[in-house]
């Protein structure tokens, strides 16, 4: 429930509880909630109906930047929070930033089991009232894995999924954290896995470069060295710092970058990844740098001053993209992974770009008979076959809209190929834009299936030529004859 229009104790309107005690004679209910106002508290009231609203009736609108403060939970790594550097360089790379927005900090301590009720209170108390908190910092969490399960993964689930809240995981031990906590608390919607741990040259990857816009403004052109532990695993939309280089001997000590040979599509050990929107709600970040290095606070007090920023993020583009799809874009980022019906239709320019970037599904009426189809289809160059590529450059012909279209197959994310379809756009009832991750793991199957067949015709290449006696002899295979006119020179009895 949600407290509206009390008189008595207005800094409680606002906020966000549940109720534990039933209606009394007097026609009031207990209600429950945690109050953040320079301490953490639970509060229980009793409150009359008419100052009650039912969370189902609230609607959840894509939250923007806000001038709420930063709650930074502390003590989950390997120093106490009078100790950590990561906390200390985080809050000395823009001190009137911090001092500006204000921050909550709470700690916890192995020795105290208190402290973590304290910050399972801290984080419980912005999801009452999200509009007070424009980020959560979980500084440094390399340690007392546990302890966080047990004290604070389920309110940061609470505040990243229903209040589409932004949190940040800056960490030294990037392997644990995968394992022990990422997975177990987001790895229904994230597959990050740890790859390697060493220094290198980590640059904004321009194949997301729209998306590192919107994130990390002005950090498009980016490069940095840091020593750090890397994820792999990490889709092209929520990868948006990472390196080229490969884990080497000495690399843990030194950088050896060379500029000609780092190219962007091999930029895959990731150091920032971020994931936002889609089934998640809100948006959480990774942050590798194992020390705390300048360029890394700098890229989450960006973040921070765009947060909370949700949006179910598309995969990036080059900087080669124009200014219409990169509006078109724009539009669609806050609505990805939702259905849109008729009467609120995308834009044709805005449903062009999605179908440039990704897989939709479309569901429109034929013209020639009227009957219904849902058809999954796409206009991006590397979903649809070789063979077929030849003909994407007609997009739009007397009115309708020409794509690739594809249909389910007996593997879940693998797909066949139907070919070119055409829909007009007067005639869609209903459009839905597939997450990003789909589009990849539909991207990935293809290209295991044609490495596949690639290997199979190379296998029957190498296979002798089958022949038996009934065949015509001018079919028979060359080594063959030889071995016959052979046997015919030598004569009978051989």
């Amino acid at each position: 429930m949600k407290i509206k229009g009390l008189a008595s104790k207005p800094q409680y309107n606002g906020f966000t509880g549940r109720i534990f005690v039933e209606k009394n004679e007097d026609g009031r209910w207990g209600v429950e909630f945690f109050f953040l106002d320079r301490v953490n508290d639970r509060k229980t009231i009793l409150a009359k109906e008419c100052h009650l609203i039912s969370l189902n009736e609230i609607i959840n609108s894509p939250r923007q930047a806000s001038s709420g403060k930063v709650l930074l939970v502390d003590g989950f790594g390997m120093f106490s929070a009078e100790e950590s550097f990561m906390t200390k360089a985080l809050l000395g790379s823009d001190p009137a930033f911090f001092k500006d927005c204000g921050v909550v900090h709470v700690a916890f301590d192995s020795e105290k089991p208190e402290t973590g009720d304290m910050c399972e209170r801290a984080i419980l108390a912005a999801c009452a009232n999200p509009a007070d908190i424009r980020a959560i910092v979980v500084s440094d969490l390399s340690v007392a894995f546990e302890d966080a399960l047990q004290y604070i993964a389920h309110p940061l689930n609470v505040f990243t999924r229903k209040h589409h809240g932004t949190v940040l995981f800056p960490t030294t031990e990037g392997g644990r954290w995968c394992d022990e906590f990422l997975q177990p608390v987001f790895g229904d919607v994230v597959e990050w896995q740890c790859e390697s741990y060493y220094r290198a040259t980590h640059a904004a990857v321009k194949r997301n470069r729209s998306n590192v816009g919107k994130f990390f403004e002005g950090m498009q052109d980016l490069k940095f060295s840091v020593k750090g532990s890397m994820l792999r695993n990490v889709p092209t939309c929520e990868n948006f710092f990472a390196t080229s280089q490969d884990c080497k001997l000495f690399r843990a000590w030194a950088d050896d970058y060379e500029a000609a040979n780092d190219m962007d599509e091999e930029r895959n050990s990731v150091i920032v990844a971020v994931k936002s929107g889609g089934l998640l709600g809100g948006t959480i970040a990774y942050f590798g740098d194992v020390n705390a290095e300048p360029e890394s606070q700098r890229l989450m007090v960006k973040l921070l001053r765009k947060s909370p920023i949700c949006m179910s993020i598309l995969e990036g583009t080059s900087g080669s993209m124009d200014v219409a799809d990169e509006r078109n874009l724009e539009v669609l980022s806050s609505t990805a992974s939702e259905v849109f019906r008729s009467g609120e239709l995308p834009s044709p320019a805005a449903l062009k770009a999605a179908l440039e970037h990704g897989i939709v599904s479309v569901k429109f009426a034929k013209v020639f008979d009227g009957q219904t189809l849902m058809m999954r289809c796409t206009r991006k160059l590397d979903l649809i076959p070789d063979k077929a590529g030849d003909q994407h450059d007609d997009f739009e012909s007397a009115g309708a809209f020409r794509v690739f279209s594809m249909r389910k197959s007996y593997n879940g994310f693998s797909e066949r190929r139907e070919g070119w379809r055409s829909f007009r756009y007067d005639n869609v009832d209903e459009i839905r834009f597939e997450s990003q991750c789909m589009t990849q793991a539909f991207a990935d199957a293809m290209k295991t299936e044609q490495e596949m067949e690639m290997r199979r015709q190379n296998a029957a290449a190498s296979q002798p030529q089958q022949w038996s006696a009934g065949d015509d002899v001018n079919n028979m295979p060359a080594d063959l004859r030889e071995l016959m006119e052979r046997m015919q020179r030598i004569g009978p009895g051989v």
